[in-house]
């Protein structure tokens, strides 16, 4: 509304653009074409409402991803011959007639305009109600000069103005309507069907900006000058933004964490055992950086120079400055000694030169960065050497001015030194809370754009330091001691170990707290506004038919229906179905409401029988839910010909396979599993194009999972990463997992040691939600089979005690397979029990493994060989086995549900998690078999066995997946926009 004139935007896109079919909903840069017109008149403060008309469905159902409200138009008002305003009568007339609301204006916006500016649509409306006019439009320069035309009379072509044509001075500038904008009163337009009125008044817009897409041509120009123009806005972020420095390999910046430095400075008093120490501890408490000073008091200090009043508090007042600094020097060798000695402890050194002569000592020592303490700012020449060494330069700013600090800056500059990062300081030892003054950090930040700030701190305690890291401080230098109590000048100002080390904690929590300035909800949040924030409930039963009055609803917890914000909308309604007393009103319970919102498409990936399984809770949520739609993608194991024809078994299931992807794996060597991946990216991709998810789900760590994900990565589609963070460093596994997860935005670990993993590995904390195994889930809803049951169905006798062998290749020693499953073979028929083992998964060796347990079968009568089992009676095998042998993850995740004791064999399963229930042994013979027995006999373990609890998870692991991922904002640019952490 402006001025008390309601205001009307509407859009008209026609579905039968001939020259450039589906161009309306094509996109252009991420954004449908459409899309930049509704994107325009949404940051309109004056526009009251905006309607997409069209007669096409796919138009609106695009249209309809944007605020804005979509409608219908008949199919006669959308052929060639129908006018832009005819069709604008039909939207006007019969919106206000739903809407029951009246408009002063009408905005008329084309679609095809993805330049005008918002404020140009602004400007045309201010223009003709501040002028009291009847019309205005944009408008734009015309290039030729209509005086230098031909026109056509008769089979002629005649030349209009040959005067102007020899005088300059009588062309004069024309404009042309350019299409982006009309603005017109609406009595006026309903009266007179013109958008023109008596009085107009025409707004000048930029010729590129004008541009209107009507051709493939015109689209080509759109993509250039949308290129360009990023291109451009690029170039200015990167002109005042502070490119990142490198310090030792530690980079330096606003996206990198503080760069945290002890100063040590003369704490050591000139005792290098102290020194050493104080590195060690420096190094325990978490500091990038420990910091020296170099000076020789004989060149750089007069005999003259007295100490100041804090030197002689803290260091008593006998003696000068000079004597001071001979007490508290280093050597060039101790200089050396020291170096080697942070580097030996993996700290990087770093150190104050005072004076020429030091600055030379250093140079041997080749610092990564040099720092220029305070007093020395103004010392120009020191400056100006310091700077042609090339190294960052750390430039302390105590007592300094602005024009001082300029200076120094500019001698660096000089010389070819850009790196250079200034400290915040105030020169007093303790400074005290109201001296700190630490608004000063930014203030040099907007006076410095291009540099690095960062806080020298001399305040007791670590407040002032926590403070300066949040007012955007992103380097830390804290004098550093052993007891404050020494004498010296910079104990009394210093930090201990344990404060050194809780500002390096507190420092990294800030960091995660200060997050990247972008508002959004956390996955919490979500829960807790579903919950918290109100929907329109029905606070009557409300029969259908009836109109909604005020007294019928109230706003009420949870938000679940219509959001309160429509509620004066939703008055005089009428309902169209019953409602019961407290139930949330849907559009779907209201005449006329607005359109069903598209169905959220979900795409999860299933490679193998194991996985299958555990995401089968899942899988039937999603089926389940009427505004979701389940696209499943079906490749790997299940698709490989004796393999169990586990792809029957989701067919039996009741789930439709949106695709079935064959990786034509021809063997199981590197060579073979290596073209199976590519040949998975090939047609993942296809299927992704078609198909067109709003968001693919990914589980675990198998190279078909990783495939799937790359071929995701072009698509811009969120990736969902279940069970990542979890270690098994025997297995090429680990490393598809870990790559999987960086491809990944938003991940389900198993555990919290997981959960710690995905951090370590630079992941966000808001993408990381804690769910637990979907496995336990599966073992606490799937009916278990009675021993008798499994007895008859796998043909065995429990009496006689039954080993459950599974055994995977192990791929990173892949060389060594027919060594490894022979000797766990040779164990485990030892026993002379029953034993049921299931064929390994595809990875490469997979045939050794096949042949060798075949082969064991047709010699063993007490062996039998199952190409798989349905999940309810693996676990109810898993439940009732004596014991598990061999190297699979359902060993360590699922076997503890049930008390199972497991031998775990290798390094397949190394650095997974697991609890009591597991025995660890190596591939030799002996070794299989004496952790058989332990399993099996030992007193004390079969105690330890009766006290194991499974760790991963209360059986609710999909509820948790499932609620985050249906609400799941993918608006939210934030989502694929993932960053570097260290």
């Amino acid at each position: 509304m402006y001025k008390g004139k309601k205001i009307l935007a509407v859009i008209l896109a026609r579905g039968g653009s001939k020259r450039l079919p589906g161009k309306n909903i094509k996109n252009l840069g991420r954004v449908p074409l459409i899309g930049h017109t509704i994107q325009a008149a949404v940051r309109s403060a004056l526009i009251d409402k905006i309607v997409v008309s069209s007669d096409s469905d796919e138009i609106l159902k695009v249209s309809s991803r944007f605020p804005c409200v979509v409608q219908k138009r008949p199919a006669h008002l959308a052929e060639d011959a129908t006018t832009s305003q005819d069709s604008l009568r039909y939207v006007v007339t019969e919106f206000e007639k739903e809407q029951q609301e009246k408009y002063d204006l009408v905005v008329l916006l084309q679609p095809t305009c993805p330049f005008r500016k918002t404020a140009e649509i602004e400007k045309c409306i201010k223009k003709l109600v501040d002028n009291d006019a009847d019309s205005s439009q944009t408008v734009a320069l015309v290039k030729e000069k209509p005086e230098l035309m031909f026109v056509e009379e008769g089979e002629k072509l005649v030349f209009q103005n040959k005067t102007a044509f020899f005088n300059k001075s009588l062309r004069r500038t024309h404009y042309i309507l350019n299409g982006a904008a009309y603005v017109v009163r609406k009595e006026v337009f309903l009266s007179t069907g013109n958008l023109y009125g008596e009085k107009n008044i025409p707004v000048i817009m930029s010729q590129d900006d004008s541009l209107d897409i009507d051709t493939y041509a015109d689209w080509q120009v759109a993509e250039k000058i949308l290129e360009e123009r990023k291109r451009l806005e690029q170039g200015k972020q990167n002109h005042i933004s502070r490119k990142p420095i490198t310090i030792a390999g530690k980079q330096l910046g606003d996206e990198h964490p503080t760069f945290i430095i002890a100063e040590i400075g003369v704490n050591h008093n000139g005792d290098m055992d102290l020194a050493h120490k104080l590195i060690d501890l420096a190094v325990e408490a978490g500091a990038d950086a420990v910091k020296f000073q170099n000076f020789n008091p004989q060149t750089g200090t007069s005999k003259f120079t007295p100490k100041v009043t804090y030197q002689k508090e803290n260091d008593g007042p006998e003696g000068n400055y000079q004597t001071m600094l001979e007490r508290l020097k280093i050597t060039e060798d101790q200089t050396k000694m020291l170096a080697e000695y942070a580097a030996k402890k993996g700290t990087i050194f770093l150190s104050t030169a005072s004076d020429a002569e030091s600055l030379e000592v250093l140079k041997k020592v080749d610092p990564p960065a040099y720092k220029i303490g305070s007093p020395h700012i103004t010392n120009l020449p020191l400056l100006k050497d310091t700077a042609k060494c090339g190294k960052p330069m750390i430039i302390s700013t105590g007592m300094a001015t602005y024009e001082e600090i300029d200076e120094a800056i500019q001698v660096c500059q000089e010389v070819g030194n850009e790196q250079i990062i200034l400290l915040h300081a105030v020169s007093d030892y303790p400074t005290q809370f109201q001296d700190a003054n630490l608004n000063v950090i930014a203030r040099l930040r907007e006076r410095y754009p291009t540099l690095h700030i960062g806080y020298s701190d001399h305040t007791m305690g670590i407040e002032a330091s926590t403070v300066a890291v949040a007012l955007g401080a992103r380097i830390l230098e804290r004098h550093f001691t052993l007891d404050k109590t020494l004498p010296g000048p910079d104990h009394k100002a210093s930090l201990v170990f344990g404060e050194l080390e809780a500002l390096v904690r507190a420092v990294r929590n800030i960091e995660m707290a200060l997050g990247d300035g972008v508002k959004r909800r956390t996955l919490r949040e979500d829960e807790v506004a579903r919950t918290a924030r109100r929907s329109v409930v029905a606070h009557v039963d409300i029969p259908a038919g009836t109109v909604l009055t005020a007294e019928m609803v109230r706003m009420k917890k949870p938000e679940t229906g219509i959001k309160p914000k429509y509620y004066w909308s939703l008055l005089g309604k009428r309902i169209i179905r019953d409602i019961e007393a407290d139930r949330s009103l849907q559009w779907e319970d209201i005449e006329g409401g607005m359109e069903k919102k598209p169905k959220r498409k979900i795409a999860v990936v299933t490679v193998s029988r194991a996985e299958y399984g555990i995401l089968t809770k899942l899988l039937k949520k999603i089926q389940a839910n009427p505004d979701l739609e389940l696209q499943l993608l079906v490749t790997g194991s299940h698709v490989m010909k004796g393999m169990g024809d586990t792809i029957q078994d989701i067919i039996d299931d009741g789930f439709s396979i949106a695709a079935k992807i064959d990786m034509e794996l021809a063997s199981d060597s590197p060579q073979e599993i290596a073209k199976a991946m590519g040949t998975i990216v090939q047609k993942m991709s296809s299927a992704l194009a078609e198909l067109q998810p709003d968001l693919l789900v990914l589980i675990s760590d198998r190279f078909e999972t990783l495939a799937a994900a790359v071929a995701a990565s072009p698509f811009t589609i969120p990736v969902v990463h279940i069970a990542g963070g979890v270690v098994t460093e025997g297995a090429i596994d680990d490393k598809m997992r870990h790559a999987t997860t960086k491809i990944s935005h938003l991940h389900f670990p198993v555990d919290e040691r997981g959960a710690q993993n995905l951090r370590l590995m630079g992941e966000e904390e808001w993408r990381i939600k804690l769910s637990g195994s979907m496995a336990i889930d599966l073992l606490k809803s799937e009916a278990v089979f009675s021993r008798e049951e499994l007895a008859s169905h796998l043909g065995i006798d429990f009496s006689k005690g039954v080993i459950l062998f599974v055994y995977h290749p192990v791929t990173l020693e892949y060389q060594d397979t027919a060594r490894q499953i022979q000797n766990a073979l040779e164990a485990v028929l030892s026993f002379g029990m029953q034993v049921i083992a299931l064929y390994p998964n595809q990875d490469t060796s997979r045939s050794i493994i096949v042949e060798a347990l075949e082969r064991a079968a047709a010699e063993h009568p007490n062996l039998k060989l199952v190409h798989h089992l349905k999940r309810g009676r693996y676990a109810s095998l898993l439940d009732h086995c004596s014991v598990m042998v061999g190297n699979s993850s359902s060993g360590l995740l699922e076997a503890p549900t049930f008390q199972t004791p497991v031998v775990n064999i290798g390094n397949r399963q190394k650095g997974r998690g697991r609890t009591g229930n597991v025995i660890d042994c190596g591939y030799a013979v002996a070794e299989i078999k004496a952790a058989i027995e332990k399993a099996l006999h030992d007193p004390g373990f079969r105690l330890q066995l009766a006290e194991v609890q499974n760790p991963f998870g209360k059986g609710n692991a999909a509820d948790i997946i499932y609620d985050t991922i249906i609400h799941l904002d993918l608006k939210n640019k934030a989502l694929l926009e993932k960053k570097i952490r260290d």
